[in-house]
């Protein structure tokens, strides 16, 4: 095949930036011209993951912890968290707590 006989679908022509990774690069190329700027677009920290996340993330993928779980989330997880919260005087269980990602 030639250069001449490679053609794109036409619906391609729809498809475009993301809205939040192009507020994201406007921000960084000011940033770059020496503007003092505050990106809200990726909604992610000013700050690389702490040592001590990125070694428990290691651990989990050493621990093959990358497939997907009960719909309401690792159940030992859900103890975890019905422990913490009782010692703030709630009585849930880990039947009553759902895991999930997301914001």
């Amino acid at each position: 095949m030639t250069t001449k006989d490679t053609r794109l679908a036409q619906r391609l022509s729809a498809v475009s930036v993301s809205p939040t990774l192009a507020v994201m690069m406007e921000a960084r190329a000011l940033k770059e011209k020496g503007v003092d700027v505050i990106d809200f677009g990726p909604g992610e920290p000013d700050f690389d993951t702490p040592e001590n996340i990125k070694r428990a993330a290691v651990e989990a993928l050493r621990n093959n912890l990358t497939h997907y779980t009960d719909t309401g989330g690792l159940i030992d997880l859900r103890r975890a968290i019905a422990a913490r919260y009782r010692k703030h005087g709630t009585d849930g269980g880990p039947d009553e707590i759902l895991t999930g990602c997301g914001g």
